[in-house]
């Protein structure tokens, strides 16, 4: 992993967003995490920044409610499906098409956020160090960043697991997926490889689709002490967007922090 830079890293991890639209038609519905970030919204104000903004999923909302935002995403097509969502909505929202550990924009803000675990993309401690450099240096005093990541399972965390589920997709075609994840104990960081075999039916010949995801997992303390060593204080950690104390049983951490002035 080394050898790759930070852009080499976040390209060759893009399969699962190959496709905007139907990446929109999965997640774009999941709003669970909207009322905490809005919630700190109307409590900071703008200019807001939605760090790996994917299609707008939160994006979007917030400019419905007023605030001036800024969308931020490596990924050019996910930012370009964004940007026709918002035409649609007749919203001036500003996009970027940057790398977020390279993060330069021209404003400072006093509330950014990252959603969609998406901070498990950023794959080893020198990338994260870099990312959080960036996010405290856009930042106002006091400013506030949320973002949230799965909690390590261990349970779920291991070599060789596989699943197999059969569903059916909006067009009544059966597919049948064949999920494979590794976890490498030592880097923390799972691999997931689908393959998805699409039913044959009258209309279309039987189909195969293959792509993986890499993503890494921190643990609550070695977070706590990244976000410290970052200049970061961490005023609230929640199990859940709906603000569940963070426990061995949770499923998720959700972070709230301030800069601090070092």
């Amino acid at each position: 992993m080394a050898s790759y830079t930070d852009r080499e890293i976040f390209l060759t991890n893009f399969e699962k967003y190959a496709n905007p639209e139907k990446y929109d038609e999965e997640y774009g519905s999941y709003l669970k995490d909207l009322p905490l970030l809005l919630e700190w919204a109307k409590k900071k104000g703008g200019p807001i920044i939605d760090l790996a903004c994917g299609t707008g999923r939160i994006t979007i909302p917030l400019a419905n409610e007023g605030f001036t935002i800024l969308g931020v995403d490596l990924h050019e097509g996910m930012l370009q499906r964004a940007m026709q969502k918002a035409v649609r909505n007749q919203q001036v929202i500003s996009w970027h098409l940057q790398n977020c550990t390279d993060l330069s924009l021209p404003v400072k803000s006093p509330f950014i956020y990252m959603t969609g675990n998406s901070f498990q993309h950023f794959l080893t401690n020198a990338i994260q160090e870099r990312l959080l450099k960036r996010v405290r240096k856009h930042l106002d005093k006091d400013g506030i960043f949320i973002f949230g990541t799965r909690f390590p399972v261990m349970s779920e965390l291991q070599n060789g697991e596989n699943s197999i589920s059969v569903y059916k997709d909006q067009n009544d075609r059966e597919i049948r997926e064949h999920i494979m994840e590794s976890y490498d104990h030592q880097t923390q960081v799972l691999t997931s490889t689908s393959k998805r075999v699409m039913a044959k039916t009258v209309q279309s010949p039987e189909e195969t689709e293959e792509d993986s995801i890499s993503l890494r997992y921190v643990f609550p303390q070695e977070m706590e002490r990244l976000l410290y060593s970052s200049g970061f204080s961490i005023l609230h950690s929640y199990g859940s967007w709906d603000k569940t104390p963070l426990n061995g049983d949770s499923k998720e951490m959700i972070y709230v922090c301030q800069k601090r002035n070092r």
